[in-house]
């Protein structure tokens, strides 16, 4: 189950990277929390976009996570008081995605639902994001998470 995981993962990250046109909607970063490593987001649209996050454990040693999270943005709720030219843009987003937690012997499949905020900067190729995410383990028994994290992109 885990390679097949894995190799659906790479798949998405593989067919991310080919699409990347010259719009700047490639951004590739470091996220902290959980997970604790690096992150791609790729916008396909205006409002949508495809995040990953290939990461390990700060708290165990050999503990590794990856996520693909399809998300939605919403750039209406947050709007920054000058305008969009001078500060750029607060969209809010949710989404949904899969996860695994692998190492140790403890290896785990289930789904996410991430809910954050992104400052995407209107001046330079890059956003700092915060975001929560409830975590329901399918694999190998049911069990809730709560992940937590922060993280910067620079978009090529």
């Amino acid at each position: 189950m885990k390679k097949i995981l894995l190799s659906f993962l790479t798949v998405v990250l593989v067919s991310s990277l080919s699409f990347a046109g010259s719009k700047k909607n490639l951004g590739i970063g470091i996220v902290f929390g959980a997970p604790a490593g690096v992150t791609m987001k790729y916008w396909n649209e205006p409002t949508e976009a495809v995040d990953i996050a290939v990461g390990w454990s700060l708290k165990r040693s050999k503990y590794y996570y990856i996520h693909a999270d399809y998300l939605y943005h919403n750039f209406k709720l947050l709007k920054p008081y000058a305008t969009k030219q001078m500060l750029g843009e607060i969209p809010v987003y949710a989404g949904i995605g899969i996860r695994t937690r692998f190492g140790d012997g403890d290896d785990e499949i289930g789904v996410r639902i991430p809910l954050g905020v992104t400052y995407l900067f209107a001046s330079l190729p890059l956003d700092v994001f915060g975001e929560i995410a409830p975590a329901l383990n399918l694999l190998p028994d049911t069990k809730m998470y709560l992940e937590v994290s922060i993280g910067t992109r620079y978009y090529f």
